[in-house]
């Protein structure tokens, strides 16, 4: 066969209609045999011998010239035909192949079928398609998947895809909503995990999104497989993955930010406390002083031998107001404190008789458990006060016959001190509030002595954890044993 098209000549006789539609045929031909010359593909006619009878002009110009030269020393340049040909082997050409060839830097699929020439020679027909650009973007593609797989993994936030229900979700997400398994998140809808009156608005936003608008970040309550809840910021946006329409939802964990807002909200209150406790505390003692000398001179005073219960009311009444008043002044953040070093057990071990003692005549007892610990750099009588505040809470919160425990020890680099009580614990709605500044659930009860011992902690670079439920309510106060900040580290 020529590279005209031609066919390898006959000498069958005909007659002139014969001749007719022969010519329409071989015009046929050319015009075939033109279009592969102009094909942006590799084009070969391979016979039983190897030989290359036909090749396209883009194969010319990928491998040179061709004619009288076999596959095998035009493609990969050997004497003799493969072993185990399997594209160009003659005795395989009644069955279509298909595969990949690396050729230096380029990269072809191959397809090969059987072909059959008008004089009845069997051929191979082999189709060469340049892929190598295809399978660079496909290799970049698979990178920038694999990255964004990594980054979507690593992250803290919880990131999630959803089209009806929950398609994926990476292990942060997994943390929390407290599942091990993504097949305990897969499958449900998004709403399973947010409150019900919020069900209708996120319906109406997930429309939004999927219609291309992002939805904007939105703070919720969240609830975990367990039935906690939790606060949450959610911000949702249209993804396109494989042709399907999904929304990528990104959880971000609000706990410790609402801790810390509280706390800075605490701490406000505290500083405000404390700087009208530096300014007018003192002045107020210094009139009160006055009058209670007064009171006591007047009881004393013949013609008034018969008011002395009053007197002595009054004069208690004075007492509990300086009281107050030095509890008050203890909030003061700019408070001068002198720090020595203690071993907080032997302060705690002086102040038992009289916590005992409280206890005795409330018909309650304690029990003190102590451990090695090292010496802190604390105020002496800011640790008396602390410990003294948080027994006699511990005390009042039970009824009689019940326990009051304390104990110390350490637990990594924290000596911790534990005070905990049998009573009824704190109920959910007043757990935020504790600590805040004269709030209290007591009826003659100031709300100073927990305020006081958080502003004592502060001072002592100590933090209070509070641990509590119907079978009692346990106070932590965590010293460290060096002079860096706290730091409370948490696992990703």
């Amino acid at each position: 066969m020529k590279n005209n098209g031609e066919s390898m000549g006959t000498n069958n006789e005909c007659n002139g209609e014969c001749c007719l539609q022969g010519g329409t045929i071989q015009k046929e031909r050319v015009s075939f045999f033109n279009l592969l010359e102009k094909m942006p593909l590799l084009v070969t006619l391979i016979d039983c011998n190897y030989i290359l009878r036909y090749c396209n002009k883009y194969f010319e110009e990928k491998f040179g010239r061709w004619q009288g030269k076999t596959c095998y020393e035009v493609f990969i340049g050997r004497t003799a035909p493969c072993a185990a040909c399997r594209f160009f082997n003659a005795s395989n050409s009644e069955k279509s192949v298909k595969g990949e060839w690396i050729y230096k830097d380029r990269v072809f699929n191959i397809y090969k079928y059987p072909y059959c020439d008008t004089g009845g020679l069997m051929m191979a027909l082999v189709l060469g398609i340049d892929v190598t650009e295809r399978r660079r973007l496909e290799s970049k593609l698979r990178e920038s998947e694999e990255r964004y797989c990594k980054l979507v993994e690593m992250s803290p936030d919880a990131i999630a895809l959803y089209s009806e229900k929950v398609e994926y979700i990476n292990r942060a997400g997994l943390k929390l909503v407290g599942a091990i398994k993504p097949e305990e998140i897969v499958g449900k809808p998004v709403i399973d995990f947010l409150r019900p009156g919020y069900h209708k608005e996120v319906k109406q936003k997930v429309n939004e999104v999927r219609n291309g608008v992002p939805a904007p970040f939105a703070e919720e309550k969240m609830i975990r497989l367990d039935g906690s809840v939790i606060d949450v910021e959610i911000v949702g946006a249209p993804l396109t993955i494989k042709g399907k329409n999904s929304i990528q939802v990104v959880i971000r964990d609000l706990t410790e930010r609402k801790k810390m807002e509280k706390e800075l909200a605490r701490l406000d209150m505290l500083n405000l406390v404390g700087q009208m406790a530096a300014s007018i505390g003192h002045e107020i003692r210094n009139p009160m002083t006055a009058v209670r000398g007064f009171l006591q001179v007047l009881k004393e005073k013949k013609g008034l031998v018969d008011y002395g219960e009053y007197f002595d009311l009054m004069i208690e009444e004075m007492d509990r107001a300086n009281c107050i008043i030095s509890e008050y002044l203890s909030l003061a953040r700019d408070k001068r404190i002198e720090k020595k070093k203690y071993n907080i057990s032997k302060i705690i071990g002086k102040l038992l008789p009289l916590i005992r003692a409280d206890a005795y005549e409330t018909d309650k007892s304690i029990e003190y458990v102590k451990d090695e610990i090292p010496d802190l750099l604390v105020d002496e009588k800011e640790i008396r006060q602390l410990v003294l505040n948080l027994a006699r809470n511990g005390l009042e919160a039970m009824p009689p016959g019940g326990k009051l425990t304390i104990k110390i020890y350490t637990e990594g680099d924290d000596v911790v001190l534990a005070v905990r009580d049998r009573g009824g614990g704190i109920k959910p709605e007043n757990r935020a509030k504790i600590g805040t500044p004269f709030y209290t659930t007591k009826e003659n009860g100031t709300g100073l002595g927990l305020a006081v011992c958080y502003s004592i902690a502060g001072r002592h670079n100590a933090v209070i954890d509070i641990e509590t439920g119907s079978a009692g309510t346990t106070f932590y106060v965590r010293f460290r044993t060096g002079m860096s900040p706290y730091f409370r580290w948490s696992e990703m």
